[in-house]
Order: structure tokens, then sequence, then C-alpha cells
């Protein structure tokens, strides 16, 4: 499960302490182990698009 800490348009002041954060990712699994796996999964599929990206990126 993946919760939105910002609103889409919030400007992003800092990326060096928790204020830079903008969601968070919980995971499941049988084991410690597999839940680790599966929240490093689902973090490699966060996109987050910058003000001056491309929009066919």
């Amino acid at each position: 499960m993946f919760f939105p800490v910002l609103a889409p348009g919030t400007e992003v002041t800092a990326t060096s302490h928790q204020e830079g954060v903008v969601g968070i990712v919980f995971t499941t699994g049988a084991t410690a182990e597999l839940a680790l796996r599966n929240a490093l999964s689902a973090a490699g599929e966060i996109r987050v698009r910058m003000k001056d990206d491309d929009a066919d990126s």
C-alpha cells in the first residue's frame, strides 16, 4: 500500500530530511525478509514527477 504524504503540486523545499518524504510504503509478508522484499519492490515502482519533467517520460 502507498500512502501519499504530500498533495500533488506541493513544493518540496528539502530532500535531506523527513520533509522531503512524498509517501509511505506499507507491505506485509510471511516473514520479515519477504515483507522487506515486497517493500523494496513496491518502492521501485514509485515515480515522482518534477515540475520540469517532460510529459513523455
